[in-house]
């Protein structure tokens, strides 16, 4: 029955693999890596949330495929990097929006409260929603595909950070849409931009605590070949 079991793993995170492998990005190419996204491993911050090795059953098949596709894992830690700073930049950009709001209602411009959306509040979180979803969409459209796989251990995650009510990445694997535009339905304010920030980094971070040696090895050889000088044929 092992022998079975181990079997339908290979076989199916075969037809993963094919998938994320043979998948062509919509808009985007991969573009050299500078010295500072390159520093994403020596720069995670703790402080937002904490890593938990994730312990479903299909997180060894989801390996699998990662190792022979390490350029995903380079795109989920470049959106994490992303989503910390948003995150780390979200309070000031509260703070502005507060004394906009004082002030307006000083001038009598327009009643509002703290629910209302500024123009300026909408132009942030459309900027920011595109830096972070761009390093993944592809990945995001892909794993929507294979639900039974991948949205438990989306529910673990969420669930060991106290996110899993009302969770938005659980509601986008049935929504049917496309990430960036779901998001934009659901992150659109200040505070829905936080809890989709908040899901996201959780669920990248244990990710990250839950690869395996062997797609550490693979990320490590595709980050080295990134960072190898090009070499320029003599005319």
């Amino acid at each position: 029955m092992k022998k079975n079991n181990h079997k339908i793993v290979i076989l199916a995170a075969g037809t993963f693999l094919f998938c994320m492998t043979t998948a062509k990005p919509k808009t985007e190419t991969i573009q050299p890596i500078d010295a500072d996204l390159m520093r994403i491993t020596e720069t995670v911050d703790h402080k937002i949330h904490e890593k938990i090795k994730l312990t479903n059953n299909s997180v060894p098949m989801l390996n699998i495929s990662l190792q022979q596709n390490p350029i995903a894992v380079l795109k989920i830690r470049l959106s994490a990097k992303a989503v910390r700073q948003v995150l780390n930049s979200l309070p000031a950009e509260k703070k502005k929006k507060e004394a906009l709001l004082k002030s307006n209602l000083k001038t009598n411009k327009f009643v509002a409260t703290p629910q209302t959306v500024t123009p300026t509040e909408t132009a942030f979180i459309t900027k920011q929603l595109d830096a972070i979803l761009k390093p993944v969409e592809q990945f995001f459209d892909i794993i929507q595909q294979y639900s039974g796989m991948v949205l438990p251990i989306l529910k673990e995650s969420m669930t060991n950070h106290n996110l899993l009510e009302k969770s938005f990445l659980v509601e986008y694997f049935s929504a049917q849409e496309h990430i960036k535009e779901f998001s934009a339905k659901k992150a659109n304010s200040f505070e829905n931009l936080e809890t989709l920030c908040n899901e996201l980094i959780s669920f990248f971070n244990d990710l990250d605590a839950s690869f395996s040696p062997e797609v550490e090895a693979a990320y490590k050889d595709l980050v080295k070949q990134l960072k190898a000088p090009k070499v320029v044929p003599a005319v």
